[in-house]
């Protein structure tokens, strides 16, 4: 899934159409829990560019995040699918930049053949992911 930054609508980044790890050096920043993989991407998309990672608080749920960063606590890279959920509380939504996915896994009983119930269920929940989902290469 795609990320994205959020921010306070009122934060001065809010003015741009893209935000990078430079742009946001040094801002209090709200973070998955260190020992989530995202957390180390974003840690070394920040590093890559020479950025300050100046993580200010830990959540375990993007929704944690985009409620803090609506109450002006921080600024938060989350998947896009949360942002768009919380997008009406005085959310900015831009674009980030490198591109960091936020990826989803789907488990499966190993001892259980799928049924169609579910085989439908997860076609369609893929479907509503389209949105929220990087663009393929050309």
């Amino acid at each position: 899934m795609r990320s994205v930054c959020i921010l306070p609508e009122n934060h001065p980044l809010a003015r741009n159409a893209e935000i990078t790890p430079t742009d946001l050096s040094g801002e209090s920043l709200i973070t998955p829990n260190r020992d989530h993989s995202f957390y180390r991407s974003l840690e070394e998309a920040f590093d890559k560019a020479g950025a300050d990672f100046a993580g200010r608080v830990e959540t375990r749920q993007f929704a944690t995040a985009c409620i803090m960063v609506s109450q002006g606590l921080g600024v938060a890279i989350v998947s896009s699918i949360d942002a768009e959920e919380y997008a009406e509380n005085g959310l900015a939504i831009r674009h980030f930049a490198p591109a960091i996915p936020f990826n989803l896994d789907l488990l499966y009983p190993v001892y259980h053949p799928r049924s169609l119930l579910l085989r439908d269920f997860v076609d369609r929940f893929k479907t509503s992911l389209q949105p929220f989902l990087y663009e393929a290469a050309p």
